[in-house]
């Protein structure tokens, strides 16, 4: 995918929105990589427990890694995964 078909997807949207342009930027960047690797996991780093979408990196937390997305339901968790291409590793 293309920057510019990445950034025409709703998700892409969404985040611009949400997030200030250097954010945008970084999440446009990783989002480009070739098989992307991300993980899904129930996470209590906001108010409320929802599902996170973090890039896998090296860190032991994985709240610490760079969040792509978040959502109230694992199942759209996965949805926005599989839209997107990325491969969940957890």
């Amino acid at each position: 995918m293309t920057r510019k078909e990445l950034e025409k997807t709703a998700w892409a949207k969404r985040f611009k929105k949400e997030t200030e342009s250097h954010v945008y930027d970084e999440a446009i960047t990783l989002a480009m990589k070739p098989e992307l690797k991300v993980l899904v996991y129930k996470s209590d780093a906001l108010e409320a427990p929802i599902w996170a979408v973090s890039v896998q990196e090296t860190s032991n937390n994985p709240d610490d890694n760079f969040w792509m997305d978040a959502f109230t339901l694992k199942k759209d968790a996965l949805a926005l995964c599989k839209e997107m291409g990325w491969r969940v590793v957890k």
